[in-house]
């Protein structure tokens, strides 16, 4: 099985292709770029993750208490949420031979 986000070309990925391309619509398989982009995205979740804690801890301070911080975790959660989502719908995070693959919440 090895590396689950290999960048060579599977027959696993080709076959995702094919299914596309018979439907009629264009996929291009994973590569490197996408790798790059999901770490990208996860390091400013992160920072972000840090400035909502910052925001919390420091939230009798009126500038920030005037953004209202309370509501500022609910919506970083939503984020967070969001972005797993996105990488599991388009295929950034394949789920095939892990324990969300029969997961009706994660498809």
């Amino acid at each position: 099985m090895g590396n689950a986000m290999s960048f060579s070309v599977t027959a696993e990925e080709e076959a995702r292709v094919q299914v596309f391309k018979s439907k009629g619509m264009v996929l291009e398989p994973r590569q490197a770029g996408d790798l790059v982009l999901v770490i990208v995205i996860t390091v400013i979740y992160f920072l972000q993750l840090l400035a909502v804690l910052f925001m919390l801890r420091n939230r009798k301070y009126p500038p920030i208490k005037a953004k209202n911080p309370w509501m500022m975790l609910p919506i970083f959660v939503a984020y967070i949420f969001w972005f797993v989502g996105d990488l599991q719908i388009n295929g950034h995070a394949p789920l095939k031979g892990t324990a969300l693959e029969k997961c009706k919440a994660f498809g």
